[in-house]
């Protein structure tokens, strides 16, 4: 089973409530009164906040409530709090829930509206009173800080001066820049850092120097990794000088006014544009380990819009997994994670369950201390800026021990769909158990992940740790380590005794090309003091370093590892989301795709033109649709064409609808031909698509892509620039070519 488009886990019945199940049920509507409501379906309450209140009035030793969320959308004024008291009571328990049938929606951001056009073209401002703006959503579709480069575009630092503690660099990379912020990656981790000065060189003018502010220059200057070496790649952003590209934005903190560029076909006048502000949907906070939140279900509700105000006057130093360092009264306190749409901490027999959670500036779910006999199932996490789930981070910072920070046993992910994780902060994880015990990672698909699919395990050391007896099975795991390396689609860490790796499917996985050095990205990697596990029977296939099944580093102690191989038709069939969990069953590689296997190469949008491959069939073949990959936050339509080579006449041509469109199990959206078309045997023809500089992002040569080679061969990727006439081979044009595209051969 494969990567799918977005689901929301609605039931399939329309029928009502089933009251008998419960002592109680209370019903919330977007059109209710709290004025006037009394709970019942034909008075309900107009606020979670008010149901809340009148369910702490109701709830009692043994009883079952159910609290019922109508269709609709409710949008959060601030975080949404439920405490010791609004769990289950003895043996009760309390449940919110989507009304059968009915789509559900809570909702925290806020709306941008009032646009104008500035004196300059193409960019419009807007009143917007809010501290930051790091994330900014356009019809749904993600926007880009104002950047210096596109994801594959990234400039390379000259060295780290460690005397002066600042970073020099080329002064043709930061002209006509003053502050702003630097991204520099940094193998297993991709720190953002504030630029307070660029300081020029007398001695030197095609050099400068850029200083940071005080707080990230103690960190990245105090420590010893992630390791700074000389060329590693960077690039500038939050600048106004960097406001140059369709699809970006920047805010003016002392204006408070929202500076934003269209994309092709966004009229501002009527589109929804939404700035995340609230950090926490729901925060289920129990008083402590000994008094917890108890017996409390989310189910069937789909959460966005969450914020992060993190890197607030701060930088994202972290060290990695999405740890960063955290300042309070100017003093680093400790190390703590994004904050998450849905958290939890000090509860027990927590349950999520078939919600949906996407756009959010931070995490997904996150279960932070001290949460026990929990599950998260059946959830659909997608676009996250940082990590989708967390289990027992190691956050140690302001009033938490470490001792107390590092309990959570018995919890339950599984059947859970997580994708496109770490769109800002790109040392994400899909799936991340730090300190849990008897923690199950099962049956979950996750897919197009920064860093690290699944990752178990906390320390670097070979002291045994409370993160033991964990369970990693029948996972399908695919297209990870997309910006970051030194990872694996399964990344262990420390001692684990009875932690078991089994019967997982792993494949297409590639090391990002802005890594400065030569650590790779593994299909399973045991790194430091990762011991006394099991690794059996799972799938690696399509990594970047196929040669190393199972990767060790500094470990090895009392680990059993045998049976790991290539193929396994019941192992793949097995792997990933269960159907039962789903209203729609996931999408499947399409039957007849002429691509088998991908492992994801670099992101880009650098032409305008038509880009794609040669394709020569072996024998006459039939094509009944054309494919384009998505990249999350597509929005546009692609005209896809096959082109006579010799001719270059059009021989079938479609269109996609990158916002309608449904992926298929590879991650493209198809296009389907009026009628078939068959491609002559031994004839050359061009798969092309019309794309736009600055637009929707595809993927470049780097790609490795596997063909069904018993069909046709691909000789080269393609390229014709808009203007010209003639479609040339894009390896002569190494930073121009297009691995997005795909055929469905009868």
């Amino acid at each position: 089973m494969s990567f799918t488009s977005l689901i929301a886990f609605a039931e399939d019945s329309s029928s009502p409530v089933n009251e008998s199940a419960y002592d109680k049920v209370v019903y919330v509507s977007p059109t209710g009164n709290n004025e006037t409501a009394t709970g019942e379906a034909e008075a309900p309450f107009y606020t979670l906040a008010a149901a809340r209140d009148y369910v702490r009035t109701i709830n009692g030793d043994g009883k079952n409530i159910a609290v019922v969320l109508r269709g609709g959308q409710y949008n959060l004024g601030s975080t949404f709090t439920l405490g010791t008291e609004d769990g289950g009571q003895g043996s009760g328990s309390v449940t919110y829930m989507s009304y059968p049938g009915e789509t559900v929606v809570v909702d925290g951001g806020e709306r941008v509206t009032g646009w104008s056009e500035t004196e300059e073209s193409g960019l419009y401002k807007a009143s917007l009173d809010i501290n930051e703006v790091r994330q900014l959503w356009v019809n749904g579709s993600r926007a880009q800080l104002a950047s210096s480069a596109t994801v594959n575009e990234w400039n390379e630092l000259l060295s780290w001066d460690k005397m002066t503690k600042t970073i020099k660099v080329y002064a043709s990379d930061v002209e006509g820049i003053s502050e702003c912020e630097i991204v520099v990656h940094m193998s297993w981790a991709v720190d953002i850092m504030r630029v307070q000065a660029v300081l020029s060189d007398e001695n030197d003018t095609s050099v400068k120097y850029l200083q940071l502010n005080e707080f990230d220059e103690g960190v990245i200057f105090g420590r010893s990794s992630p390791f700074k070496t000389d060329y590693q790649h960077y690039y500038l952003q939050n600048a106004k000088e960097l406001l140059d590209r369709e699809g970006e934005f920047w805010y003016d903190e002392e204006n408070k006014e929202l500076y934003y560029r269209p994309r092709l076909g966004e009229d501002l006048t009527t589109a929804e544009v939404v700035v995340p502000y609230i950090d926490t949907l729901i925060d289920i906070q129990g008083e402590s380990e000994e008094n917890p939140v108890k017996n409390l279900t989310i189910k069937g509700i789909n959460f966005r819009y969450s914020a992060f105000d993190g890197t607030y006057r701060y930088g994202f130093t972290e060290n990695q997994a999405n740890h960063y360092p955290v300042y309070r009264s100017g003093s680093m306190i400790g190390y703590d994670v994004p904050t998450a749409a849905v958290q939890a901490q000090c509860a027990s027999g927590i349950k999520i369950d078939r919600c949906t959670v996407t756009r959010c500036g931070g995490s997904g779910i996150v279960f932070r201390y001290s949460v026990f006999d929990s599950e998260i199932t059946g959830c659909t996490i997608s676009d996250m800026s940082a990590s989708g789930i967390m289990v027992a981070p190691s956050v140690n910072c302001g009033d938490l021990l470490y001792d107390a920070q590092t309990r959570g046993s018995n919890i339950l992910v599984a059947n859970n769909y997580v994708n496109w994780i770490g769109m800002d902060y790109y040392g994400a994880i899909g799936i991340l158990n730090c300190y849990g015990s008897n923690v199950v990672i099962r049956n979950n698909e996750i897919a197009y992940c920064s860093y690290t699919g699944v990752s178990v395990g906390w320390g670097w050391s070979t002291r045994e740790i409370e993160c033991k007896g964990n369970i990693v099975a029948y996972n399908d795991i695919h297209h990870t380590s997309m910006f970051v390396c030194d990872t694996a689609a399964i990344y262990t860490l420390s001692a684990q005794r009875g932690t078991q790796i089994r019967n997982n499917y792993v494949h297409d996985v590639m090391r990002s090309k802005f890594v400065s050095s030569t650590t790779p990205a593994y299909g399973i990697y045991l790194d430091e003091g990762s011991n006394y596990m099991v690794v059996t029977d799972n799938v690696i296939r399509n990594t970047n370093e196929n040669e190393y099944l199972v990767f060790t580093h500094q470990s090895g102690l009392g680990n059993y590892i045998a049976g790991n191989k290539t193929s396994d038709a019941e192992i793949e069939a097995k792997a990933g989301v269960n159907k039962y969990y789903a209203k729609t069953v996931p999408g499947e590689l399409r039957e007849g795709s002429f691509v088998r296997n991908m492992a994801l190469g670099h992101i880009v949008n650098a032409t305008t033109g038509e880009v794609g491959f040669a394709i020569t069939p072996k024998k006459d073949i039939t094509v009944t649709a054309i494919g384009r990959f998505y990249v999350s936050g597509n929005n546009e339509v692609h005209k896809l064409k096959i082109i006579d080579a010799e001719t270059g006449n059009v021989v079938a041509s479609t269109s996609v609808d990158m916002r309608a469109a449904k992926c298929d199990g590879s991650g493209f959206k198809y296009g389907e031909l009026s009628g078939e078309v068959v491609l002559s045997a031994n004839k050359e023809y061009y798969v092309v698509s019309e794309e736009r500089c600055y637009g929707d992002l595809y993927l470049d040569k780097e790609t490795n892509i596997i063909f069904d080679e018993t069909l046709a061969t691909v000789s080269s990727y393609v390229l014709k620039k808009d203007g010209s006439d003639n479609y040339l081979p894009a390896k002569k044009l190494a930073d121009k070519n297009m691995g997005g595209l795909n055929l469905i051969i009868k």
